[in-house]
């Protein structure tokens, strides 16, 4: 009894010991978090090619209250360009044959308080202005700071991160933060974890209905709705 208490003991103490050496913040910035559906499947579009994207596929016209829309949302697609080249793939704005097409729409047509919302449909939904049931005059319109953190982390969706982090500090953490930056924590899920599994969906290929060529089986339509009271993933199984 004696000889495992004092094993105990010693295990204790060796763990506390590795615990503490280093630096904890970098170790939790090197840490990445869970991208992959939680049915399990792996949506990404696959390393040295590009994704072409129509930032405004309906041809809207925007107010005078609208017009960094387009500016901010460059930006915060962007954000991921860096860690994009480093799997070879390269961010290209076009007006026909996009891989992604952003819509967008005004409040009105939306529920209230949502900001914008991607799905694997390919399709990423930014709203122009507020539900007015969740706005008043002053907040009617979004900040391009909104519209880059809403593009940004929607974004991170498009790119195949179909769950959320559990950590404040990233961009795919499901609330909006102070800074719109992606943290090593981002990137590395991307790169070393994500874009290191192979698909059960080539993100290229999606055309309709999402049907794997692996197991040949109609997947349900994943979309994420960023709303005033943070981020949710759901399931359309309706498509």
């Amino acid at each position: 009894m004696y000889r495992l208490y004092r094993s105990i003991i010693i295990i204790v103490f060796s763990c506390t010991m590795f615990i503490s050496c280093g630096d904890s913040s970098a170790y939790n910035d090197g840490k990445d978090y869970y991208p992959i559906t939680q049915s399990g499947k792996i949506f990404h579009w696959g390393k040295n090619n590009t994704i072409k994207i129509n930032a405004n596929s309906r041809n809207v016209t925007f107010n005078s209250n609208e017009t960094n829309y387009i500016t901010s949302l460059k930006a915060g697609i962007n954000e991921w360009q860096d860690t994009l080249t480093s799997l070879g793939i390269l961010i290209v704005y076009v007006s026909t044959g996009a891989d992604v097409n952003v819509e967008w729409v005004d409040g009105s047509t939306l529920n209230p308080g949502i900001l914008g919302y991607a799905s694997t449909n390919k399709i990423l939904t930014m709203s122009r202005t507020l539900n007015k049931v969740q706005s008043d005059a002053d907040n009617y319109y979004h900040s391009d700071f909104k519209v880059k953190y809403v593009a940004t982390h929607e974004f991170g969706h498009m790119l195949g991160i179909w769950n959320h982090s559990f950590d404040s500090k990233d961009i795919m953490y499901p609330f909006v933060r102070k800074t719109g930056s992606l943290t090593n924590r981002d990137k590395k899920t991307l790169t070393e974890f994500l874009y290191s599994q192979t698909p059960t969906h080539d993100m290229h290929e999606l055309k309709g209905p999402l049907t794997s060529s692996q197991v040949n089986e109609v997947t349900p339509l994943a979309i994420s709705y960023f709303t005033v009271n943070g981020c949710s993933i759901e399931i359309d199984s309706d498509q």
